[in-house]
């Protein structure tokens, strides 16, 4: 079992200079594009709540996990290539993989452990 948790990168930014409907209209476009890359698996896609979105499936293959990962980046980047939204969505992403004898919330929270240290990294590409 894994776990992807994610989170959209500036969510506050967003909703204050843009407004709540463009802030929900992210949100919206963000949940398409994760349903439309799980939609050929048993993957779940569910939003957390506020800015973070969570997928939950059967894989324990890293490699196969990461591939998930790359065909969400590379359709983010894609789908700002073409939006129609005044700001670009950028994810901010992190994974795990269930442990031999962990639980589900040992699962959710080295998901939430790795993509806060994503973020990290990406705020300090940025600065």
């Amino acid at each position: 079992m894994f776990a992807i948790i994610m989170d959209l990168d500036d969510f506050k930014n967003i909703n204050d200079k843009y407004g709540h409907l463009a802030g929900d209209n992210a949100l919206a476009r963000v949940a398409e594009l994760l349903r439309n890359n799980c939609k050929d698996s048993d993957d779940f896609v569910a939003r957390l709540g506020g800015d973070e979105f969570i997928i939950v499936g059967e894989r324990t293959d890293t490699a196969d996990i990461q591939k998930l990962l790359d065909r969400i980046s590379k359709d983010v980047i894609s789908y700002n290539n073409r939006s129609e939204l005044d700001f670009p969505i950028k994810l901010s992403m992190g994974y795990a993989v269930l442990e031999k004898n962990g639980t589900r919330s040992s699962l959710l929270a080295a998901a939430d452990r790795a993509m806060y240290r994503n973020k990290q990294e990406r705020k300090s590409l940025n600065d």
